[in-house]
This record gives structure tokens, C-alpha cells and sequence, in this order.
């Protein structure tokens, strides 16, 4: 498994691309790395998760207690996920109650960012 993380709106809006597998364990380092660039951004801090090269997720109901205490939600904005199957969102949506982090689907990165744009009207899209 492969991700990346990048600012796409600097300190406001976080680009993370997931590829292949996700372990639990892999989830977990995600949501610290997600906790670091919440921690150092502007708040609300929002995320554009692309999971449309998600191959496989596997995780266990218990980790979830262990998911809510890491990310702090009064800083987190909206997580959009791009392009989630039904699989994909049924689980990330059980992360998403368990951390109280409001979600939003979208087809492309585009549609995400004028899904927040519209949630959000501080953000401002530099290109």
C-alpha cells in the first residue's frame, strides 16, 4: 500500500491518495499523519481522500476505539472521499462516526474541491 499526502489549498485542504492495500495498522499511520497536518494547518483543516486506486481495505471493529482518540475532531474539517465504492464507504464511514468527521463522496478531485469550496467559502484555490 502506497499514500500520499499533499496541501492542495495551503493549511486548509489536504490531498491524500491511498494505492493498493490498506492494512489496519497502515490505516492507523495514516490517521497520525493526518493528525500532524491537522495540527499544523489553519482550522478547519479539510481532506480530499482518493481512494479510487483502493484495491482492498481490511480492518477490525475494535480499532476504531483506538482511530477516535487519535484524531482530534475540533480542528478536523470535511473528509471527501473520491470515488469510493460502496465497500469502501460503508467502512470509511464507521471511521468517519467513530472520529465524529463529517463525509462527503465526489467523483474527481474537481467535484471535491467544489464540494468544500461550497461547505467552506474561505477557501480560495490558487493554481
Amino acid at each position: 500500500m502506497a499514500h500520499q499526502f499533499e496541501w492542495i489549498i495551503p493549511q486548509r485542504v489536504v490531498l491524500t491518495r491511498i494505492i493498493g492495500e490498506i492494512s489496519p495498522d497502515e490505516t492507523t499511520e495514516i490517521i497520525l499523519e493526518s493528525r500532524e497536518r491537522t495540527s499544523s494547518g489553519q482550522s478547519p483543516v479539510h481532506f480530499i481522500i482518493d481512494v479510487s486506486a483502493l484495491a482492498q481495505q481490511s480492518f477490525s471493529l475494535p480499532k476504531l476505539n483506538e482511530w477516535s482518540s487519535l484524531l482530534p475532531s475540533n480542528t478536523s474539517g470535511w473528509w471527501v472521499l473520491i470515488n469510493p465504492n460502496s465497500i469502501t464507504m460503508f467502512a470509511i464511514s464507521l471511521i468517519t462516526k467513530a472520529l465524529h468527521v463529517k463525509l462527503k463522496s465526489a467523483q474527481s478531485l474537481e467535484e471535491a474541491i467544489h464540494i468544500l469550496q461550497k461547505i467552506d467559502q474561505t477557501l480560495v484555490l490558487t493554481t
